[in-house]
């Protein structure tokens, strides 16, 4: 009986373990970069970081620098895709009411960003109610 039970005890522990590991990924591979941007509306940790529509990673942490006062989007690429280093990030959203995700247009520059280097070109997500607020108060 006690074997039996330190066996299913062990069962549930090793099933547990790959739950963790699959999902919440605390060691993936890949290239870890930052993006400062002066709005990230819509965006939030876990959003998906998108090539011409395509997945190739997952936004990891979002943080407020607090000199600038910006918006400091860290995101993980997948294993393989590299960047080069004049390359574009911006929010996009599929329509206005939808999660937004962080858009990655490549650049032509020959060098390629390296781990936890940052983004230098950056295009904020555009914020419905001020395009409103705008139309309305002129």
């Amino acid at each position: 009986m006690e074997t039996f039970l330190g066996f299913f005890v062990l069962l549930i522990v090793t099933g547990l373990t790959i739950f963790a590991f699959s999902h919440f990924r605390m060691f993936s591979a890949g290239c870890v970069l930052n993006a400062p941007f002066d709005r990230a509306d819509g965006l939030v940790v876990g959003s998906d970081v998108r090539i011409n529509g395509v997945k190739v990673g997952e936004v990891v942490e979002m943080d407020l620098e607090p000199q600038t006062y910006r918006a400091i989007v860290t995101f993980r690429l997948a294993p393989g895709v590299a960047l080069p280093s004049d390359s574009v990030a911006e929010i996009s959203g599929v329509g206005l009411i939808d999660h937004k995700f962080l858009s990655l247009v490549p650049g032509s520059n020959a060098e390629k960003l390296k781990p936890f280097d940052t983004l230098h070109y950056t295009k904020s997500a555009l914020s419905i109610e001020s395009l409103v607020g705008r139309f309305l108060f002129k």
